[in-house]
């Protein structure tokens, strides 16, 4: 099955395009983006797929379209863990400031409600943590 899905538009992806193909060039940059999303900053890694993707194959495709590519079009489980972790991560830091508010009577309090969906949050990152394909390689 294929890690990748064109969308509807009148465009082609390049990178849902060229899924596949037999150029060794591609195929590092599919392993690259699989292996790297959820451990390198998104934006490098767009940055880095636009560079040689326009450098080495002569393709011109945005950094944008490249995170869009990454975020909207792949498959890959590690790809997909790796967006839901960014995301979980920055629903928890807003959970988190949610969490305490000061009472009318100038004291700081703990919402128990939002409380309680920050640690389920806190707890889905570290089951994604927890899986085999995210622990740091042994040496």
């Amino acid at each position: 099955m294929d890690e990748t899905v064109s969308g509807n538009g009148d465009e082609r992806c390049p990178l849902c395009k060229y899924y596949g193909a037999t150029n060794e060039t591609m195929e590092g940059i599919y392993t690259y983006i699989s292996v790297s999303t959820g451990r390198v900053h998104l934006n490098e890694i767009c940055l880095q797929v636009h560079e040689i993707m326009e450098t080495n194959l002569n393709i011109k495709m945005s950094a944008d379209s490249v995170a869009k590519h990454i975020k909207e079009h792949m498959t890959d489980q590690r790809v997909v863990m790796g967006n839901l972790l960014l995301e979980l991560i920055s629903i928890a830091a807003t959970t988190k400031q949610c969490c305490v508010f000061t009472s009318e009577e100038g004291v700081s309090a703990v919402d128990p409600k939002n409380l309680m969906v920050y640690l389920k949050v806190v707890d889905q990152i570290a089951s994604i943590y927890k899986m085999e394909d995210r622990r740091p390689a042994r040496t």
